[in-house]
Parts: C-alpha cells; structure tokens; sequence
C-alpha cells in the first residue's frame, strides 16, 4: 500500500479502491506474510506486530485472531476508516503529516520505541521515494524490540526507477530491499523466498520477481563478535 512522500492520500486511497474487494475477500492461507508470521509466532515469541503501510487491515485482523497485539498505519484516510469499522481495529491510523512522516518524529511519537516484535512492510516500500529511506530504518530500528524481526514481501530486483502504471506521473522505486537493513551488522536475514509478484514459482523476471525476507534484530555480541585473541571488555 502506498506509504511515501510520493504517493499523495489521493492515489492511497484510489489504491485502496482498487483492491478493496479482493483483500476482503482473500483468505490468510493464501498470503504469504501471514503464513510465515503464523508459522513463527511461536518460535520468535512474538507479542505486538506493527504493519506499515497496513491498508484497511485485513492481515492485522488475521494476526489478531492469532492472538497477537496488532497496529498499523496507511496514509490512506478510506482505508484506515474501512478497517477501523469492518475489522474493530482502533489502533490503525493515518499520519498527520504524509510528505514528512519518516523524517517528522510523528510515529516515534506516537509509537514508543522497541515496541514490537515484528514489523510488516507488505509490499509498499516501491513506493517509498529514495530519499526517505534512510529515516525508515531509523525508525524501524527504534520501534523494533531487539530479538524481533522485520518481514518484508516487495519487489526483488536490480535497483531501477518505472512510471506507476495507474499514475505515469509518479515514479516506483525497485530494488532488494532487505538490503536496506542487512547493511548493519546486527539485522541478518534469516530467510528469503523468491516469487513473482502474483506469489507463483519465479520465472526469473527482474522487473516483477518479489521476495519474502525476514530479517532479525540480533545481539550486538553475534553482530560483532570477538575476534580470536582479543580480550572482551
């Protein structure tokens, strides 16, 4: 779901619009970051589950009836209002200031730091403009609780720029983006699916293969292990 300075509420809202329909209808065994977190729950103890760019919450519902503590933010004013009358979802919100939310202090100040064990971005961050990605993972890092994990379900790819094909005017944004947070030594990605966009078996097409990545908060002393020889301080 569109969650960028790029994308006005506008456009969130006609995407919302769109596609309605078939995420009420979907069913969770056929979503992938659902199937995995369900899977999971368990072994990553996970608690409370933030999803970004969560639409009308549909796979927060879900996460819900697992028994898990759920949020999520859309900047999407129509879906937020959908989800929080079809599912009984209070804690979805819109931010206040879209072109700016990464950069603003907004959900570090209305989401307190390491706060949840998992963090969802499901298929929104190509349409995150480049020069707000930096300030995402900063405040994915402070929201994250360490030990948690991050899943992401976008696109797989070699980094490239494409008109948005409902808005021309608007640019998307491709690239691997696990690598955003596996740059730091204390996020590893501890598992990678590759798919195409539909969710079937890849057929190595770079312009819509996507990929489910997980990527955990790990202990600074796995990040930066003693070398051998080295005294611990």
């Amino acid at each position: 779901m569109p969650t960028s300075q790029t994308f006005t509420e506008h456009e969130a809202d006609q995407w919302f619009l769109r596609n309605r329909e078939g995420m009420v209808n979907k069913k969770p065994q056929q979503d992938v970051i659902y199937r995995y977190i369900a899977e999971q729950a368990k072994a990553f103890n996970l608690q409370q589950v933030l999803e970004v760019g969560c639409s009308n919450g549909f796979r927060l519902h879900w996460l819900q009836q697992l028994g898990l503590q759920v949020a999520g933010f859309d900047i999407s004013a129509q879906a937020i209002a959908d989800g929080q009358q079809r599912y009984h979802l209070p804690q979805l919100f819109a931010p206040e200031n879209i072109s700016e939310m990464w950069r603003s202090g907004e959900l570090t100040r209305r989401l307190p730091p390491e706060s949840f064990d998992c963090i969802i971005f499901g298929h929104c961050l190509y349409v995150v403009s480049p020069t707000a990605l930096a300030d995402l993972v900063a405040t994915t890092m402070r929201l994250l609780k360490p030990g948690g994990i991050v899943v992401i379900f976008d696109f797989e790819s070699v980094p490239q720029r494409q008109p948005y094909h409902h808005a021309p005017h608007l640019c998307v944004y491709k690239m691997p983006f696990a690598n955003l947070f596996t740059g730091l030594p204390q996020m590893k990605c501890i598992y990678q699916q590759v798919m195409d966009h539909s969710g079937e078996a890849s057929v190595g097409n770079p312009k819509e293969d996507c990929a489910l990545s997980v990527i955990r908060y790990c202990d600074l002393d796995f990040a930066y292990p003693l070398l051998e020889g080295q005294i611990r301080v």
